[in-house]
């Protein structure tokens, strides 16, 4: 009896993040092949100059690749150092050199990922934020996974060089300065660079930050999706304590009032600390004082259920509009 393509396709998709039966069933006959490429070649990762280099070939020898894939994750690894103006040294990293190709060549590239995990902070040069700005605008989710940047501008600068993202997820953000002007203060470098006007504003619909990020860098977002004309309306924020004390809960609640286009709330409870589930109730208390019909959603992350509702009495007289659910991921 011979499958049809939708049942086939249904079959493929239930192994779609099991690289190892992907390569065989696309092995197995011609019908299963197009669909095993599509979930093989989904995301690429390029983690390497010379992966970077010999992407360009790769793609002239497959020309049935670039519409298959969505995502692309690059690494900010540092390559070597290079010796800045005044005789210090300064890492050039991956990403330092932008894949034009890449950004030309794949016509659905939505996804756009940059990790990176070394401590050296990260700056990009001004000619690759410009080819950010002029290649990325297919880019419609954004995301920045342990990168250490130099200080808070450069930050801003490779936020802004991405004029058409729709979601923003930042993890684990920190700056190598631990003292900078105020988040309020800084001007977006990339500003300055090309001919597009100023960004004023973060015009996406969803953003997904954690605590792990720093204070500054969570500001600085929310405060450019909270003028008129922004267009956030659902956040995701998980709350852990690594190394956070009550002063950045409290920045980080003033700091959520002034969303007013917001109408969804996720807030994603990673550790069972009684600290986080106080601070995660002030911030339920006072952006719903503003925000009466915000949807609120309140994540416990494998916390078993004869607990969930003590947990949810931290929550105050708004715990019956929130919605509680459990995660085992």
């Amino acid at each position: 009896m011979r499958l049809s393509i939708e049942v086939s396709e249904a079959v493929i998709d239930q192994a779609s993040d099991n690289a190892s039966t992907l390569r065989h069933l696309s092995l197995t006959c011609t019908e299963f092949l197009p669909r095993a490429r599509y979930h093989l070649f989904l995301s690429i990762v390029i983690q390497t100059m010379a992966q970077m280099l010999s992407s360009r070939d790769f793609l002239d020898a497959h020309p049935w690749l670039p519409p298959v894939v969505h995502r692309v994750a690059g690494l900010l690894i540092p390559l070597r150092e290079d010796y800045s103006k005044d005789g210090s040294k300064k890492p050039i990293h991956l990403l330092d050199v932008v894949p034009v190709h890449l950004l030309i060549r794949f016509p659905n590239l939505r996804v756009w990922t940059m990790a990176s995990g070394s401590p050296l902070g990260l700056s990009l040069h001004r000619s690759a934020l410009r080819c950010y700005r002029h290649y990325g605008s297919r880019i419609h989710y954004l995301h920045l996974l342990d990168a250490c940047f130099e200080g808070m501008s450069d930050f801003a600068g490779l936020i802004s060089a991405f004029t058409s993202i729709h979601t923003l997820a930042c993890s684990s953000i920190t700056f190598r300065k631990a003292d900078e002007n105020d988040s309020s203060q800084v001007t977006l470098r990339s500003n300055t660079l090309s001919r597009h006007p100023p960004i004023s504003t973060l015009r996406c619909w969803l953003s997904k930050l954690d605590t792990k990020t720093n204070i500054r860098a969570i500001e600085y977002l929310l405060r450019l999706t909270s003028h008129d004309g922004a267009m956030l309306h659902n956040l995701n924020v998980t709350f852990n304590t690594q190394g956070k004390d009550l002063k950045y809960f409290e920045r980080l609640e003033k700091s959520m009032r002034s969303l007013s286009q917001l109408s969804s709330l996720t807030l994603v409870i990673d550790e069972d600390i009684p600290e986080i589930l106080h601070s995660c109730a002030r911030i339920v208390e006072s952006v719903g004082r503003i925000h009466p019909r915000l949807d609120v959603q309140v994540e416990f992350k494998a916390n078993p259920l004869p607990t969930l509702g003590s947990r949810i009495s931290y929550l105050g007289p708004r715990a019956s509009t929130v919605r509680p659910c459990l995660s085992d991921k």
